[in-house]
């Protein structure tokens, strides 16, 4: 409910984003990839209906601003996969009936995040078994033979050796750098291993018992603070208004100040990371199938924040996949179309693309967080914010490109020792850390609550 007692869902939004989401799906499933004009009747017809399910929504909540932020990523998301994409994808031929259309459609078309297709090779459901049928993953079964293994093997030498041969590099490949470890990231590690199957009885009530786990802490730090040993917050507590650390040097923040703009940081971070994880589970556990399905189909959300060293990582290693198609997309699409089939490779298209994405995320953002009120113009902090995220990440790679392609040249292309790259570790989780408490924290959060505990008090109009 809002402030004013009245649900943020009424039959008219709701209703929008209901049937505005089963068009484009719809579309996607029964319409052919040649049929241009029916898809892009489709894209418009559901991205309207979700834009006009982000205007009638009451963004006086959370809730509100993040059932608006989901319906403008679906708009976004739908246009630029049925309209704007030059090979739009399109329902296999093994999907005969109408539910393995619709099937494919919501979990394949859709998808936000999918596996490498080496891992399953047929991860379609509809793929597998024309009659629906879903193949039971054994605990046995992760254990490959050796003969399995011995394909496996010349698979890779294979495909390794096309890599090679061929001038242009796949999109997968990244470019070396010496802050990253030296073994390979498991990014196309299996979802499942022996040792999580073998203790869960039932997986499905694996991922309900996470959404109970999770919406429970998140139902928590709505009503209670993430430190409990606070006394409570005062207006003067966020004075003065100067950056967080050059006070924090200064000595004009008392201990109980630090730790408050510390708690008001990880709770923004925590609460929508536990919202939106408990729904994922939420979700797992209703549309679900077995074991071999729901890896494919319901991955986490969320990666380790042990891999969030720079602010790149952060968003591409451990902030959530949700809308991240929704954004980039779209960018690409553009780019591809102003510098060639190749554009989006190249240095000055990623930086297009990354400038863009945030772009659309910070109008998203700014949309979203607008409600009426004395601190209606404080929304446009969120769009500044994001665009200088998008810069900042830019500098970011190519500070650490720079930096690389020196330390190659001087030491002879030595790689850093495990102490050396321990100690850059460190020095960049201090910047990730140190951004979002200056940056996000002083710029944008705390101006936020300081109009907000000025309007409550009568300070503004």
């Amino acid at each position: 409910m809002s402030e004013d007692g009245s649900f943020f869902l009424t039959p008219l939004n709701l209703s929008c984003a209901l049937v505005g989401l089963h068009v484009a799906v719809g579309t996607l499933a029964f319409t052919p990839a040649t049929a241009r004009i029916p898809r892009i009747t489709g894209a418009t017809i559901g991205a309207a209906l979700c834009f006009a399910a982000l205007f009638t929504t009451n963004r006086g909540t959370h809730e509100g601003q993040s059932f608006a932020e989901a319906m403008f990523a679906i708009a976004i998301h739908t246009f630029g996969q049925l309209a704007l994409e030059p090979r739009p994808s399109e329902a296999p031929a093994s999907a005969v009936t109408f539910w393995q259309k619709w099937k494919w459609a919501y979990f394949e078309g859709f998808t936000l995040r999918r596996r490498r297709q080496e891992i399953v090779p047929d991860a379609s459901p509809a793929m597998s078994s024309v009659k629906g049928k879903r193949a039971k993953l054994s605990v046995s079964s992760s254990t490959p033979s050796k003969s399995n293994t011995t394909r496996h093997r010349s698979t890779t030498v294979q495909s390794t050796a096309n890599r090679k041969r061929s001038k242009t590099p796949p999109l997968t490949q990244e470019r070396p750098s010496i802050l990253s470890s030296r073994s390979k990231e498991k990014t196309a590690a299996p979802f499942i291993s022996r040792r999580i199957v073998s203790f869960i009885p039932n997986w499905r009530l694996y991922r309900l018992s996470k959404a109970v786990l999770q919406f429970a802490a998140f139902n928590y730090l709505r009503s209670s603070p993430l430190f409990p040993f606070l006394p409570p917050p005062s207006y003067y507590d966020f004075l003065p208004q100067a950056p967080f650390l050059l006070s924090l040097v200064r000595g004009n923040l008392s201990l109980h100040a630090v730790l408050l703009r510390i708690e008001i940081v990880g709770t923004s971070l925590i609460m929508p990371s536990l919202a939106l994880c408990s729904a994922h589970n939420l979700s797992a556990f209703l549309f679900g199938g077995d074991v071999d399905e729901d890896a494919v189909h319901w991955p986490g959300l969320y990666g380790s924040i042990a891999d969030a060293w720079t602010l790149g990582r952060w968003y591409s290693h451990l902030w959530h996949t949700l809308m991240r198609r929704a954004f980039t997309l779209p960018c690409r699409l553009a780019v591809r179309q102003i510098l060639g089939e190749n554009g989006p490779r190249t240095d000055l298209g990623r930086a297009l693309i990354v400038i863009a994405a945030f772009g659309i995320s910070g109008v998203m953002h700014t949309l979203t967080s607008w409600s009426p009120g004395p601190c209606a113009n404080m929304s446009w902090y969120e769009l500044i914010y994001h665009l200088a995220m998008g810069v900042v990440i830019i500098l970011e790679n190519l500070a650490v490109n720079l930096y690389t392609q020196w330390r190659m040249k001087s030491t002879g292309g030595k790689a850093l020792s495990r102490t050396e790259l321990r100690v850059w570790r460190v020095f960049g989780y201090l910047w990730t850390a140190s951004w979002w408490l200056e940056v996000f924290g002083a710029g944008v959060l705390f101006p936020w609550v300081i109009c907000r505990a000025e309007a409550a008090a009568g300070m503004r109009n």
